[in-house]
């Protein structure tokens, strides 16, 4: 069983620190506009629908090779403006944004295909062919654990860019959010997201910290 949660990339801290995310696989959906508008909830359901079909495979279908169960992956979601890389919480009408979750390695496309042609047809709806396959390669981040409302992650945000100035490094990625519980079974105080940006050596450094998690 893959355990997804388990996963050093999930393993964020109240506390600021270095990770170097290694490439993951995920399904991506990218969209523009507020999350409670129509859109981000069409990428949510593309998303999810996707990610249950491939999991769920065994029950109709003969799988793949290489197939080993796996638990549900939180969600997570790529920010910025359409203005700039840099996200702004106070300008929802300018969000950019990419909704994505974590698939296995075993994974292939002709496997992701056949997963969306099935739901096509199934739901009989073409929303799951805005769904994409792809590796995606942050390298050296910081991030945090915010625990508390989606709207109320400033406080933690000015901790994580204070360490990242302080340790001479510099954002340089978009805004990432993993969304580590759901927020139709927690209150709002309770939510708990990981907070992360890639990050690089001020000054142009190309250098990248070490393979493992450091801090």
């Amino acid at each position: 069983m893959i355990n997804f949660k388990n996963a050093p990339a999930f393993r964020a801290k109240l506390k600021p620190d270095f990770i170097n995310v290694p490439p993951i696989l995920f399904i991506k959906v990218d969209g523009s506009g507020s999350p409670a508008n129509k859109d981000f909830q069409e990428a949510l359901k593309t998303v999810y629908g996707i990610f249950y079909t491939i999991k769920l495979w065994g029950k109709k279908h003969d799988l793949p090779e290489g197939y080993e169960d796996f638990t549900t992956a939180p969600l997570e979601a790529i920010w910025w403006t359409g203005v700039g890389q840099e996200f702004e919480p106070d300008r929802p009408q300018d969000w950019r944004w990419t909704a994505l979750m974590r698939l296995p390695d075993f994974v292939t496309r002709e496997f992701f295909d056949e997963a969306v042609n099935e739901l096509v047809e199934k739901k009989k709806t073409e929303i799951y062919k805005k769904a994409r396959l792809e590796n995606m390669h942050e390298g050296c981040c910081a991030q945090i654990l915010h625990i508390g409302p989606y709207d109320q992650q400033m406080k933690s945000l000015e901790k994580l860019y204070k360490f990242v100035a302080d340790n001479g490094y510099e954002i340089y990625g978009r805004h990432h959010e993993i969304y580590m519980n759901d927020p139709n079974r927690n209150p709002p105080e309770k939510l708990k997201t990981v907070l992360r940006y890639p990050v690089r050596k001020r000054h142009g450094e190309l250098e990248i910290i070490s393979n493992s998690v450091v801090g």
